[in-house]
């Protein structure tokens, strides 16, 4: 009887008796009952791309000692319709990728961002959980692209984003939804917390170094914080008080962070 292997297409994996085992140095898989090495062959076949980058292997074992005449082949065959669909697939994972994100800074787009922000307005409202969010807008951007240049502006966007990034949790979602205007989401926090991480990123826009061209002691941000409120219904109402906010530091004087109205001081304003 011909020996059938089995065959598993992740890299560095075998299957035996049934049971998934990591190849130990991509030499050998031990056996799931005793622990010893099958007596048994293993063959590993790369995967491999047409330039000849690779991909992985699939790891195959058969249950006698030698494979039948041209069954590695018929696996080489198979290895390569592998390498094709890998490719294809991280082909398609990277043009969604370049989709859903902005290219000067890396940062989600604006797409991306709101997505994401429907999606935790229903997990905070699924959990009970606090969510807090925040609108920010550089300072006198249009001052320094008029003097140092658009290819400058675009270098201060960018170290400002790394700068965002590294102040924030992983947990935290920021996207940049205009010219120099970008959004967060802060999961399970409240206001009170959101407003000392809008003071935080100020502080880090403050680092960022400007072109001696442009005239300005230093990079300076508005930023409008909002929490959400069992009322709201959808991300665009909270996203449109903290947007509000930071039209209001701008009137105030930029270079703040201002704490959007609750919606019924809001609505009672607009009656009043």
């Amino acid at each position: 009887m011909r020996p059938v292997p089995t065959i598993l297409g992740v890299p560095g994996t075998i299957v035996f008796d049934g049971v998934v085992h990591p190849c130990v140095g991509h030499l050998r898989a031990l056996h799931p009952l005793s622990g010893d090495p099958p007596a048994a062959d293993l063959r590993l076949v790369a995967i491999a791309d047409d330039d000849g980058t690779p991909l992985g292997e699939i790891a195959v074992f058969f249950a006698a000692p030698a494979p039948a005449p041209g069954i590695v082949e018929v696996i080489a065959i198979f290895a390569r319709r592998v390498a094709v669909d890998m490719r294809h697939t991280q082909t398609e994972v990277e043009l969604n990728r370049l989709a859903m994100t902005d290219p000067l800074t890396g940062l989600a787009n604006r797409r991306a961002f709101m997505g994401a922000a429907d999606r935790e307005v229903r997990r905070a409202r699924r959990f009970g959980d606090v969510l807090s969010s925040m609108i920010v807008d550089l300072d006198h951007f249009k001052h320094i692209n008029d003097r140092a240049g658009h290819a400058a502006g675009d270098q201060v966007l960018h170290r400002f984003a790394e700068g965002m990034t590294r102040t924030l949790r992983s947990i935290d979602i920021v996207g940049r939804i205009g010219g120099e205007e970008f959004a967060l989401l802060l999961p399970g926090t409240p206001l009170a917390g959101a407003m000392l991480t809008a003071d935080r990123i100020r502080g880090t826009a403050r680092s960022v170094a400007l072109p001696h061209a442009v005239g300005l002691p230093a990079l300076t941000i508005s930023v409008g914080v909002a929490e959400l409120h069992p009322g709201d219904a959808s991300s665009d109402a909270m996203l449109g008080r903290a947007d509000a906010a930071m039209y209001r530091a701008k009137r105030g004087g930029r270079d703040r962070s201002i704490a959007a109205d609750p919606p019924d001081a809001i609505a009672r304003d607009a009656i009043g």
